[in-house]
C-alpha cells in the first residue's frame, strides 16, 4: 500500500502537479540604447546619379523604419520554476500595393505591421511566412521568408529576417537580408540589382502582468513536451519612442502604429539611454524557484 502510494507520488511530480507561472507582456516591453544599421547596394547608378558617380550605396545608422523590426514583441511569455512554458506561432503576412505611382511605380505596405492606403491592392506575388517560438531555456526566435517573382513588371527577389530576444538576459538581435532584380524599372531601364543588410539590437526590459486565468497555472509535462503550432491572430505591435516633455508634447513620439491608436498602453517602449542598473534582473523570480 506505502509503495503504491509513493508511486503515485512520484508520478505526479513528474507529470501532474500545477506550477506557479509569471506572464510577461512582450507587446509593454522596453528596450534600451538600440541600435540600427541600414545597407543598400545597387548594380549601376541611381537614375538621378551625377556624371561619374559610380555604383548606388547607402549606408547609414537607423531603426524602427522596417515593418518587421518589433514583429517579435507580441503575445504572453509565461515562466515556471521548470522553465518557460514553449510555443510556436505561424502567421502569413499579406503585402499591398499601389499601382498608381509615377510611370507605373508601386508603393507596398506589409499588412497587418503597416496600413495601406485606400488604393492599395493584395500583391499576390509573394509568398510570405513568419514564426514565433519559445524555448525551455527562454530563447524566443522569430523568422520571416519572402520570395516573390512578378511576371507583370519582370521583377524578382527574396527577403529574410531573424531575431532572437533571449528572455532571461533580455538581448535583443535581428537581422534582414534581401536582393533583388529588375528593381526600379520604372526609373531605370532593365531595372536594377540591389542587396539589402539591415541590423538592429536592443537591450529589453520584460513587463511582468497577472497571468489570465487559463494561464495561471501550468503542468510540468506542458513545460517539457515540444509545442503545437497554432496561427498567429490579431496581434500587431505598436511602438513608442519616448522624448523630453516640452509645452503640450506628450513626451513621446509613435514609432509604428498600424491600428493607429493615440494612447501608449500597451506599446513597446523604446528608450535611447542605456538600461538603467535596477533593471538588470529582467525577468523576475518565481515563487518556488531556487
Amino acid at each position: 500500500m506505502r509503495m503504491h502510494c509513493w508511486l503515485r507520488l512520484v508520478g505526479g511530480l513528474a507529470f501532474g502537479i500545477s506550477l506557479h507561472s509569471q506572464c510577461f507582456d512582450l507587446s509593454s516591453t522596453h528596450l534600451y540604447q538600440p541600435e540600427g544599421r541600414f545597407q543598400e547596394w545597387w548594380d549601376q547608378p541611381i537614375w538621378n546619379a551625377a556624371p561619374g558617380e559610380g555604383k548606388f550605396r547607402l549606408d547609414q545608422q537607423e531603426y524602427g523604419k522596417h515593418p518587421l523590426h518589433f514583429a517579435i514583441f507580441m503575445g504572453i511569455a509565461r515562466k515556471t520554476e521548470a522553465g518557460w512554458v514553449p510555443f510556436q506561432f505561424t502567421r502569413k503576412p499579406v503585402p499591398y500595393c499601389d499601382h498608381t505611382g509615377p510611370k507605373g511605380s508601386l508603393r507596398c505596405w506589409l499588412t497587418p505591421y503597416q496600413q495601406p492606403s485606400a488604393k492599395a491592392t493584395p500583391n499576390l506575388y509573394p509568398r510570405t511566412t513568419e514564426s514565433w517560438s519559445l524555448s525551455k531555456a527562454g530563447l524566443l526566435r522569430y523568422l520571416y521568408d519572402s520570395a516573390e517573382k512578378n511576371p507583370e513588371i519582370g521583377s524578382s527577389g527574396t527577403e529574410n529576417a531573424v531575431a532572437t530576444l533571449d528572455l532571461e538576459t533580455g538581448r535583443y538581435e535581428m537581422t534582414i537580408r534581401g536582393h533583388g532584380t529588375g528593381l526600379h524599372e520604372w526609373a531605370v531601364k532593365g531595372g536594377v540589382e540591389l542587396w539589402r543588410n539591415i541590423t538592429f539590437t536592443a537591450q529589453a526590459k520584460l513587463t511582468p502582468v497577472a497571468c489570465p486565468a487559463t494561464l495561471q497555472t501550468v503542468s510540468r509535462k506542458v513545460v517539457n513536451q515540444r509545442p503545437k503550432s497554432e496561427p498567429m491572430e490579431g496581434l500587431r505591435p505598436c511602438v513608442i519612442k519616448l522624448k523630453a516633455r516640452s509645452g503640450n508634447d506628450p513626451g513621446f513620439e509613435f514609432i509604428q502604429n498600424p491600428g493607429a491608436v493615440t494612447s501608449p498602453a500597451g506599446c513597446v517602449v523604446v528608450h535611447e539611454e542605456p538600461l538603467p542598473k535596477d533593471g538588470v534582473n529582467l525577468s523576475e523570480r518565481i515563487p518556488g524557484e531556487k
